[in-house]
């Protein structure tokens, strides 16, 4: 299963994660890649951004968490084109660098969590389960969005329900 909303579809089911770990440092990417795959989710690791964005066509994840400094293509331009290509998809930016500054260029691109390095575990896996926990009720919301306009079920006063009463 891939193609743009294909993680959305995953996550309204409930299906098991898959998580896309960006970082051009081999040990960070398999600390992340091991810790994360004991928690439960499906860990596939990149080098740099634009293995990620290849990557990412091929697995359309869940989430990803990518390095802020990176050769190449760095974390906030990563964002972008995410961005571009899944807009709800969501990004959480890790960097050994806390400045406020590039906190605020990670979120204003669109991520949805600014962490730093060294990672605080817990508060990884409470990002994580967050913004995954977001996503879902995002792709949920949008459903019911679909499925009210489908029925004809738009404009001020329209009842939604499915009992007879109701309908």
């Amino acid at each position: 299963m891939s193609g743009p909303d294909s993680y959305r579809k995953r996550a309204a089911r409930g299906d098991a994660r898959t998580l896309l770990v960006v970082d051009d440092e081999p040990s960070a990417r398999s600390g992340l890649e091991k810790l994360l795959s004991h928690e439960g989710y499906l860990v596939r690791t990149a080098p740099d951004g634009q293995s990620a964005l290849a990557l990412a066509d091929e697995l359309a994840p869940d989430l990803v968490i990518t390095d802020m400094r990176m050769p190449g293509m760095d974390g906030i331009e990563l964002v972008d084109k995410l961005r571009e290509r899944w807009p709800a998809l969501p990004v959480i930016v890790v960097t050994a660098f806390g400045e406020v500054a590039a906190a605020v260029r990670a979120m204003k691109a669109g991520a949805q969590d600014f962490l730093t390095k060294p990672i605080d575990f817990d508060v990884l896996g409470f990002a994580v389960r967050r913004a995954l926990s977001h996503a879902a009720l995002s792709a949920e919301t949008e459903t019911l969005r679909r499925r009210a306009r489908e029925d004809g079920g738009v404009g001020l006063g329209a009842m939604v329900g499915g009992s007879p009463a109701m309908q």
